[in-house]
């Protein structure tokens, strides 16, 4: 059931919950099955998603697709995350640096300029830490 008035509702990989009275509304996006979401991804890069309907669907058409769906992925990741920037520093769970964190207001906090660099000495764990909490609060909300 929909309990949110001018929502539509839809089931599946990729799955939405979205506003569609104004684009000042609040839009919830819900995402789950990763695992079958990375393996059609990569059945589009590689064109078996495509080879599998024997000659239906275009193979260059899914690959280009695909290659579009992982720029857009990688751009999220980047914008919203610092994939590029943390994507070498391999932690188990955000929370694995919080005692690194020192609570700084990160509201005018400029992570570009702040050169997080190897090695993960203090003040990189430092950084590292800030990005942590700005995911997770992303995440939370």
């Amino acid at each position: 059931m929909d309990d949110l008035e001018g929502t539509s509702k839809k089931t599946g990989v990729g799955a939405t919950r979205a506003s569609t009275a104004t684009t000042n509304k609040k839009m919830n996006v819900y995402i789950w099955d990763m695992d079958e979401t990375l393996i059609l991804l990569k059945s589009l890069l590689n064109g078996t998603y495509a080879e599998a309907f024997k000659g239906s669907k275009d193979v260059q058409k899914g690959i280009k697709i695909g290659k579009d769906w992982e720029d857009l992925i990688l751009k999220v990741c980047d914008e919203y995350f610092f994939y590029e920037q943390i994507e070498n520093y391999n932690n188990p769970f955000l929370d694995c640096l919080s005692s690194d964190d020192d609570g700084q207001d990160l509201s005018n906090y400029d992570f570009n300029t702040d050169s997080l660099s190897a090695p993960i000495d203090d003040s990189n764990k430092k950084k590292l830490a800030y990005r942590h909490r700005v995911i997770a609060d992303k995440y939370s909300k």
